[in-house]
């Protein structure tokens, strides 16, 4: 019966093409355990062939024959079951980074907001470019809660600054993308954007990256993290109404939106002109590559 078969066993019968087997072996047993053994074969069947997909499609079709078998008694069960082939078939699409708001929260008439810029967000977008040369451009796919774009910040953004910055060739531009996994990157981010309004985006992100591990995973991470950004020197009142309404998080939804269109890379990227560097990439390949770029190469 198909309960006494293991998944990896399921998964090299499909690999070797025996999808009469299977639905045979599927048709002995019509219970839940009969379905969990189906899934779990799913992963295995990955690790089996060097084209899971279409092993998976094997499986899909035994299913789709059980259910014709079983019919609506387990269709709950199937149609779910059906679904999870079709996300590890086709590969989850689903961002990486974490849920924002795309919601434009000003309080205007909705033809007024899309007649007028948001001059908040315009000052924001300022604020997280270091720099007024267009000769050469350097973003920064960040998470404040990313250890190794701690690290790229305090040790390699010093560097290109001086060298490249200070010296009007090359603008450093910070792009927000809140990894799912790290539950308070899109209020650091939020936070520093705000701050950003105001001119005190790299001073607040230095503060959250010094302090991420006492907000990181902290029951209050919500109030430290405020906390850090008020206390660069902001207006009060503007910072935290900014914070609260939440107006900035659409321009962090834009960031991830447009690394995700672009498949720009995820934390930490750093992408210069149309090339793009992981956080690996040393301080010597970094420069090179400004320097082709500079250089019209």
């Amino acid at each position: 019966m198909l309960t006494e078969t293991s998944p990896q066993t399921i998964a090299r019968a499909a690999h070797r093409g025996r999808g009469f087997w299977l639905f045979s072996m599927a048709s002995e047993h019509e219970g839940g355990a009969a379905w969990t053994s189906l899934v779990s074969a799913l992963v295995s069947i990955q690790k089996h062939t060097k084209s899971g997909r279409a092993s998976i499609g094997i499986v899909a079709s035994v299913m789709l024959q059980f259910i014709s078998r079983t019919c609506m008694r387990l269709l709950p069960a199937a149609l779910l079951i059906t679904t999870t082939v079709a996300a590890v078939a086709c590969g989850d699409r689903r961002s990486a980074a974490a849920e924002v708001s795309k919601e434009d929260v000003r309080r205007l008439p909705p033809e007024r907001k899309a007649m007028l810029p948001d001059i908040t967000m315009q000052a924001a977008d300022r604020g997280r470019v270091l720099g007024d040369s267009a000769h050469a451009q350097i973003l920064v796919i960040s998470d404040y809660q990313c250890a190794s774009c701690r690290q790229w910040f305090e040790q390699t953004l010093p560097v290109l600054r001086r060298t490249y910055v200070d010296t009007h060739q090359a603008t450093i531009t910070w792009v927000h993308y809140p990894l799912r996994e790290h539950p308070n990157a899109v209020r650091a981010a939020n936070v520093a954007m705000c701050t950003a309004v105001e001119g005190k985006f790299w001073e607040a992100s230095a503060r959250l990256f010094a302090a991420v591990d006492r907000w990181s995973n902290a029951p209050d991470a919500k109030a430290i993290i405020d906390s850090i950004g008020g206390s660069t020197g902001v207006d009060a009142m503007t910072f935290y109404d900014c914070v609260k309404s939440g107006r900035i998080l659409r321009q962090i939804r834009g960031d991830i939106d447009w690394v995700d269109q672009g498949k720009q890379g995820q934390p930490l990227t750093v992408v210069v002109g149309t090339r793009r560097l992981a956080s690996t990439a040393s301080i010597g390949t970094l420069k090179a590559t400004i320097d082709s770029v500079l250089a019209g190469k």
